[in-house]
């Protein structure tokens, strides 16, 4: 009779071989049975035929349930001048992460949950196609085709958690979107881009991979394209989701132009002046979509100045400066330099008489009313953008 020890490595065999029977591999880039491979070319062939009638059909595939491992073992199958004919095919969940389906045709595919992270749809046909709930991250839609029958609400442009190692969560290092850049919308219903899930997580779209610091000004312009296209989708629907990054690259790109107006001198003031004036709006408000930063500064200036003011009324220098005149101003204590410094930035000028206006009390009022104006009208811009949908 065999002992325990014999019959152990046996049952880990057995347990091992369940194991792999309850978890088929089905998706892309997996093999499948020589039968099943016969079945799939059989319905292509069918298809092909001479005298097929196809009837309502609309493509080989139509109402048939395919795989992950289906689709890869067809697209291997296909010459390279073919494309994938998958109209009205059912690929419910199918799991094709970094499938290459571009130029597919998928019109009706039943797409629901599907796994789509990382798959290539470039210049795919996806009219009529059902997406419902499927996973969109990363995946490439640039030159996809759609229309009023394509179902993309409720899918998912980030997934709901971030799945990635730790070091590239504590590094924070961007997660994308899919590319979505010189999509043929036709008259599909943008109500269903804005429910899209996501949106509010999406830094970048797939459309920027890939660029660095180092990419020429084309990459930038055609990312840059890509966030524009997409930013006026979303605006015809009240959502500004994008439309900073597209003020981001939009800097990036300027400045691969003025690189290269090292060699046309006379273009480089112009560009190094839109240049900096980004930059400008980007630390002010964030392009007009961060009304958080206007406040940060509004509560800086408030305080810078409220020191300065202090400084000044008791003959101080302010930082590494020293005026030369000391201010007529009697000293002020902090209370009082705060009401003096909120004073000049809402009331446009200073709160106290000046005997002179050479006085430095009047010096430092003028310009810090001179930014208080700029900070009011940028975040007078930026709460009108962000909570009543200014376009």
């Amino acid at each position: 009779m065999m002992s325990h020890e014999q019959r152990q490595p046996d049952q880990q065999v057995q347990v091992a071989q369940a194991d792999q029977l309850e978890q088929p591999k089905d998706k892309w880039g997996d093999s499948i049975s020589e039968q099943r491979q016969q079945e799939l070319l059989g319905m292509l062939d069918a298809w092909n035929a001479p005298d097929a009638d196809h009837g309502k059909r609309r493509g080989p595939f139509d109402g048939r349930e395919l795989t992950g491992a289906d689709v890869y073992c067809l697209a291997e199958k296909y010459d390279e001048d073919l494309v994938l004919l998958l109209e009205g095919a059912l690929l419910y969940r199918a799991q094709l992460q970094g499938a290459d389906l571009s130029e597919a045709q998928l019109q009706g595919a039943y797409l629901l949950d599907a796994q789509l992270e990382g798959a290539d749809l470039s210049r795919a046909w996806l009219q009529g196609a059902y997406l419902f709930g499927a996973k969109l991250e990363g995946a490439d839609f640039s030159g996809a085709t759609l229309d009023g029958k394509s179902t993309l609400a409720n899918a998912f442009i980030l997934a709901p958690e971030d799945t990635r190692p730790l070091r590239a969560r504590l590094f924070r290092r961007p997660r994308y979107g899919p590319a979505l850049g010189d999509l043929h919308w036709g008259d599909f219903d943008m109500a269903q881009l804005t429910q899209l899930h996501g949106w509010d997580d999406l830094r970048r779209l797939a459309d920027e991979r890939g660029i660095t610091w180092r990419s020429d000004a084309a990459g930038h312009r055609d990312a840059l394209r890509a966030y524009l296209q997409v930013a006026q989708r979303l605006r015809e629907q009240g959502y500004s989701y994008v439309a900073d990054r597209a003020q981001v690259l939009q800097r990036k790109l300027l400045f691969r132009l003025l690189l290269a107006d090292w060699r046309r001198p006379w273009r480089l003031p112009g560009d190094l002046v839109r240049w900096l004036f980004s930059w400008f709006l980007a630390l002010l408000a964030g392009y007009g979509y961060h009304p958080g930063r206007s406040v940060f500064w509004y509560l800086a200036t408030i305080a810078s100045f409220t020191y300065a003011f202090f400084q000044a009324t008791h003959g101080l220098p302010i930082g590494p400066f020293h005026f030369a005149q000391s201010s007529d101003i009697p000293q002020l204590p902090w209370n009082e330099a705060l009401i003096l410094s909120v004073s000049a930035f809402h009331g446009r000028g200073f709160f106290q008489p000046v005997k002179s206006l050479g006085d430095p009390v009047a010096g430092l009022a003028a310009l810090e009313a001179v930014l208080g104006l700029i900070i009011e009208i940028s975040f007078i811009a930026t709460f009108t953008q962000r909570f009543f949908g200014a376009k």
